[in-house]
């Protein structure tokens, strides 16, 4: 279990670090979930692939034997200035996600989210500090079938912008 655990890992920091050659942004976030439904909690890498209208989240954690995988896929569909005087937008999309959970069992879940947030550009649209909370529902597969799973996580983080015409 240590050695799958440990794997996946490895296979994470290694995607990682190959994130920033493709990507038009990337950055850091912690998510925070009420339980453990959802998109999973933890330190996340999140990201923007040109040409590709979804701004993408993975997120990892170990705490022991506990071991959580979650990736979310988010379209912003409304991203405003709220005011000509301040650098704040606001925001909403949909998206998607999925889980993967190995506690004293394998959770297993996806489903659909609706993220809220708030965000700003600085130093000319290079840094992106955001807050987000994402409404969830879908279904767990594993360890027995539960429908609806529902969870409301919330995200803090900051990107880095290298191209804007992405945003």
């Amino acid at each position: 279990m240590k050695a799958i655990t440990k794997g996946i890992a490895v296979a994470l920091f290694a995607l990682a670090g190959t994130v920033p050659v493709f990507a038009h942004a990337v950055g850091f976030q912690l998510d925070a979930a009420p339980d453990s439904s959802g998109a999973g909690f933890g330190p996340a890498i999140t990201f923007k692939i040109d040409e590709i209208p979804l701004m993408f989240a993975v997120s990892l954690s170990i705490h022991g034997n506990d071991f959580s995988l979650g990736a979310t896929a988010d379209h912003w569909f409304i991203h405003e200035q709220i005011s000509d005087s301040l650098p704040i937008m606001w925001g909403i999309g949909w998206g998607a996600y999925g889980h993967v959970g190995i506690t004293q069992s394998t959770n297993l879940s996806f489903g659909g989210r609706l993220p809220i947030f708030l965000d700003a550009f600085f130093k000319d649209g290079f840094l992106e500090p955001f807050i987000q909370i994402a409404p969830s529902i879908g279904i767990a597969v594993a360890p027995e079938l539960v429908f609806p799973d529902w969870s409301i996580p919330f995200s803090i983080g900051l990107r880095f912008w290298f191209n804007e015409s992405s945003k």
